[in-house]
């Protein structure tokens, strides 16, 4: 069994695909309505955006995370979100021996972890 899909509800279903895009690499998939998408990776993965009037946060500690290959692809993804939103960056790099990251924020605040780990690949 695999984990397919993650459903957010967002303020601004507008901001939240052109952040998912030109950040992640997710592309339209499918158009509900004007408030209602379904955006998909290169691996199949589905993202469901859906634009609600009120976005309640979620538990701390929760987040989600994007995996990455190596060192070098972590610090390219850092770079390009440091340049495209640098007030969603919480941090620089962060190196644990076999394993790093950098922690963000999307537009609505979901907590989101991009990494790499040897240990995993």
């Amino acid at each position: 069994m695999t984990i397919n899909h993650l459903h957010l509800k967002v303020a601004d279903i507008q901001k939240s695909i052109a952040f998912y895009t030109s950040l992640f690499g997710f592309r339209e998939k499918v158009k509900f309505s004007d408030k209602f998408y379904f955006l998909q990776d290169s691996s199949g993965f589905d993202l469901a955006l859906d634009e609600k009037s009120e976005v309640l946060p979620l538990p701390p500690g929760f987040h989600f995370g994007f995996a990455l290959q190596n060192r070098e692809q972590v610090i390219a993804a850092l770079e390009k979100f440091r340049s495209a939103y640098p007030e969603l960056l919480h941090g620089g790099l962060n190196e644990h021996g076999s394993w790093g990251d950098f922690n963000c924020t999307d537009p609505d605040g979901y907590a989101i972890q991009v990494y790499w780990d040897v240990d995993l690949h």
